[in-house]
């Protein structure tokens, strides 16, 4: 009994090659047994189907071998995943290891392959050469790092940050400042609305160089005259054609339109300010 696939006209264990459909019709056709030609066999003998037989038609497995000992080199050294993590090209993420051809992983597995094609070695023994030739290479890159070091400290150089814990004591200094100046600008920013008019125009002096705002004008200039009982001053703009802008302050609480200005080195702290957080409240 045939076991396996079978053919509608046949079994798998043919001894003789099997004709394809065009022989087959011209056998037909030289024997007499058809009664019309077809026309499409014309059209097959003119422009013949592509043979398939000679044709490779799996497909093929292309082996990286790079994945493979990359897995095995960070298990070995799992620090050298995150040598220079945060370099574009570099994906640090466990299971999707992918570097730049400058990241120490890359070079490693470069060297032990290259050892293993040269050399006729195998995995284990090209890992340990490329070990050592590694080892030898960060030995020389730390001795010359200690000879810049020395230098350094022969010329009086002193690095900014010695220590990853006083870069972090730098980065929370700058964002406690930086509250620190919001909380302040809050303060002055609810004193100077408190103030009545001539309370705030009592803050200026002749020749002091203010930022002023009025409605939708703003510049900088000089204080030539401060109306106390008013509560307004006189700011002489500076910028062509030099002009002298009024500036009346509000009441508190008022919905009126009016004028504001600041000394300049209060101008100069909002402007530090704008930088740190974008906008000034």
């Amino acid at each position: 009994m045939v076991k396996g696939a079978v053919h509608p006209n046949g079994s798998n264990f043919r001894r003789v090659a099997r004709l394809d459909v065009v022989s087959r019709l011209r056998r037909l056709e030289q024997t007499g047994l058809l009664d019309k030609r077809p026309r499409w066999l014309e059209w097959c003998e003119r422009v013949p189907p592509l043979e398939n037989h000679s044709l490779n038609l799996q497909a093929k497995t292309i082996r990286n071998p790079y994945p493979q000992m990359i897995r095995h080199l960070l298990k070995r050294y799992p620090d050298l995943r995150f040598q220079d993590c945060y370099v574009d090209g570099n994906d640090w993420s466990q299971g999707n290891d992918v570097y730049r051809a400058d990241h120490p992983v890359m070079q490693f597995v470069a060297r032990q392959l290259d050892i293993m094609r040269t050399r006729g070695a195998d995995k284990r023994e090209a890992f340990k050469l490329a070990e050592e030739w590694f080892r030898d290479r960060r030995e020389k890159l730390e001795r010359e790092q200690k000879v810049w070091m020395a230098m350094a400290a022969n010329s009086n150089i002193e690095p900014m940050f010695a220590t990853g814990h006083a870069y972090l004591q730098f980065e929370r200094c700058r964002a406690e400042d930086a509250h620190l100046r919001k909380i302040r600008w809050q303060l002055r920013k609810m004193r100077m609305s408190s103030m009545a008019p001539s309370e705030r125009a009592a803050l200026f002096r002749k020749g002091d160089i203010v930022d002023y705002r009025v409605e939708a004008d703003i510049g900088m200039g000089e204080v030539v005259q401060v109306n106390i009982s008013e509560g307004s001053i006189v700011v002489r703009d500076e910028r062509p054609p030099e002009r002298d802008v009024m500036v009346v302050f509000k009441e508190p609480g008022s919905k009126e339109p009016g004028g504001s200005a600041t000394h300049r080195s209060d101008a100069t702290r909002s402007r530090s300010y704008k930088e740190d957080f974008g906008t000034v409240p």
